[in-house]
């Protein structure tokens, strides 16, 4: 055996020409073993001592490497150390061990992971719009306390002391709120604090719906819009029927105020637009009509880029050409009155006009009784001479909603074709939103909805709200892929035990399911270990529940605050606040990220900044 004398300056080159050379040294050391020559390091070749530098008192680690040099001649045994180390590799990811310490995934930091969800085929139209819901903590207080009230209703209609409902002669049976009760469940495990990646399916919560309208989602290309619009619209149904059996009976709101809920809680999606429409011909104004809304869709125009403001800012307000206003068809009657002297009939239905129009009962969109409506469309000129109007549509929010979601639709539509608007929306992490005061003032005086003694909807102009959640859509028109960003709940550390906790409301009670299964498909229980965000630096369970619910009055299904104001926050929470969750694929992202992104952006969440601040119940 001969090897090149010029490798023996680097060890690294030694080792390549060793590897090279395993046959010729094996056969070298096999030989040499079996004519009984001596295991001295002296045996081998001068390289060899270089190469190692090891006194002859090492003869037995010398004999274990003569074997295994050996041992590599068999390409089996080769080939089956190197499948037993590519295996290792790739399953070492998966392994959890007892202490969890050793897992590369492991962290010790609460804000790192959270969970994501699994995309087998084309889910993620719901995967995000779970995510952003997890995102609102006002979302989480409303689902508290409607849990607590359905239960202390179930309670009391079960119980021996009260029959079933009165309201009717037959009684009412207590509605079902199961899409609730999945949200709760499905948000809890969502928003409960881990130290390694993990993620669940969607379909547990999408089955729910599909049981409630007895229909099977497809499993084709979804719009994430068209899904929260069918969510919200089936939570706003339940919610319904629930706030009607609570209010059925005096009884069962006597009993509930026992336990510290004063009254129903407002569905936090709903809000109240008020419309009305001013003629640009005549000047006079339209009656203003009062619509519910849950999502507030948004046309983006085919512009480089416009900001949320603009897009607010025209959204109020809207040109309609061609317009029949009743006020100058009315005006135009008077004008040509005398046309009717021979027709005393037609001069009194002009008089009855004449009267309505003085006491301020005619306006733009007026529905008169037939007669006076008859006489006004048959009235000679009316249609000829060219008595349409361009009118100027006023939209405002009167009643603001807890939660406000902002649909940006980049459909653009042309004969047989449709493609998407790449518009740059820019936006920010704070909104203010404007409340007519005149308006909301005739709107809970006509309904009788006053939230206070203090009428304070009608006296606030503006409402903050924050940034909570963006659901991104990238792709074309007919297909693409949704994402979500996800505000990361502000995790604080206790001065007095070192613990972390949040002060965010979080879902209190939900299912302990063991569906949960991790990136790698090990099943992980969902046990105490992982609910909520109590854990404490080293991942085990917290002696003291941390979470915080502000102002939600003592039920048994609610926790009271236990923070220190001196408890210093996260400082990852504050340099990275915004998770970027693409199914199971989960990565922290400066805000600046989720500013920037303006052509992926389709809808916001954002959260009422004072909603936290009064009370709720």
């Amino acid at each position: 055996m001969a090897l090149s004398s010029s490798l023996q300056l680097h060890p690294i080159n030694y080792i390549y020409t060793l590897w090279n050379n395993r046959g010729q040294i094996g056969g070298s050391l096999m030989s040499r073993s079996s004519a009984g020559t001596s295991n001295s390091i002296d045996s081998f070749s001068p390289t060899i001592k270089s190469l190692f530098g090891v006194p002859i008192s090492y003869r037995y680690y010398l004999d274990r490497l003569r074997i295994l040099v050996g041992e590599l001649q068999n390409p089996w045994t080769f080939l089956s150390i190197t499948g037993f180390a590519v295996s290792l590799y790739i399953i070492y990811p998966s392994l959890r061990f007892k202490g969890r310490r050793n897992d590369m995934h492991f962290t010790k930091r609460p804000d790192k992971y959270t969970t994501g969800f699994i995309n087998p085929s084309i889910d993620c139209f719901a995967n995000s719009n779970l995510q952003a819901l997890s995102s609102l903590p006002t979302l989480n207080v409303y689902l508290n306390v409607i849990e607590t009230i359905f239960q202390n209703l179930r309670h009391l209609v079960l119980s021996e002391n009260l029959s079933p409902l009165t309201a009717n002669e037959g009684g009412v049976s207590l509605p079902d709120i199961k899409l609730h009760e999945a949200l709760m469940t499905i948000l809890g495990k969502l928003q409960s604090t881990i130290f390694f990646p993990r993620a669940i399916s969607v379909w547990d919560f999408l089955h729910v719906l599909e049981n409630i309208h007895d229909a099977h989602i497809s499993r084709n290309q979804h719009d994430a819009h068209e899904l929260l619009q069918l969510i919200l619209e089936t939570l706003m149904k339940e919610y319904t029927s629930l706030k009607t059996v609570y209010k059925s009976d005096p009884v069962f709101s006597a009993e509930l105020k026992k336990d510290g809920i004063g009254c129903f809680p407002e569905f936090p999606f709903s809000s109240e637009v008020a419309s009305n429409f001013r003629c640009m011909r005549c000047g006079k104004l339209s009656s203003i009509t009062y619509n519910p809304m849950m999502i507030s869709s948004i046309g983006l125009p085919e512009e480089s880029s416009v900001t949320l403001s603009t897009l607010l800012k025209r959204n109020e307000s809207e040109i309609i050409e061609d317009y029949s206003c009743m006020v100058c068809k009315v005006r135009y009657i008077f004008a040509t009155k005398a046309d009717l002297i021979e027709n005393p009939k037609k001069l009194e239905l002009v008089d009855k006009l004449q009267n309505l129009y003085d006491r301020g009962k005619i306006l733009i969109n007026s529905d008169l009784d037939q007669q006076l409506e008859s006489f006004i469309d048959n009235y000679p000129g009316i249609h000829t001479s060219g008595l349409k109007s361009v009118v100027h549509r006023e939209v405002s929010i009167v009643k603001p909603p807890q939660i406000l979601i902002l649909h940006l639709s980049r459909s653009i539509y042309e004969a047989t074709h449709a493609w998407r608007n790449s518009c740059q929306v820019q936006f920010d992490t704070s909104l203010l939103l404007n409340v007519d005061q005149r308006k909301a003032a005739k709107y809970y005086n006509k309904t009788q909805l006053k939230s206070n003694p203090d009428n304070e909807y009608i006296s606030t102009k503006r409402y903050s709200f924050t940034l909570r959640s963006v659901i991104r859509h990238i792709g074309s028109h007919s297909s693409g892929h949704y994402e979500c960003y996800k505000r990361k709940p502000k995790y604080y550390k206790q001065l007095s035990t070192g613990k972390y906790y949040t002060r965010e409301p979080n879902i209190i009670r939900f299912t302990n399911d063991t569906d949960i299964t991790d990136n790698a498909g090990t099943n992980i229980p969902l046990n105490s270990n992982h609910q909520g965000n109590n854990a404490d630096i080293n991942g085990e369970l917290s002696g003291d529940i941390l979470n915080g619910v502000p102002n939600v009055q003592s039920t048994s299904n609610v926790l009271k605050k236990v923070w220190n104001e001196r408890d210093k926050v996260l400082k990852s929470c504050l340099k990275k606040p915004f998770w970027k969750i693409s199914d199971d694929v989960i990565k922290e992202v400066h805000e600046s990220k989720v500013l920037s992104d303006g052509e992926g952006v389709y809808m916001l969440f954002y959260d009422r900044s004072d909603c936290l601040n009064e009370e709720l119940l």
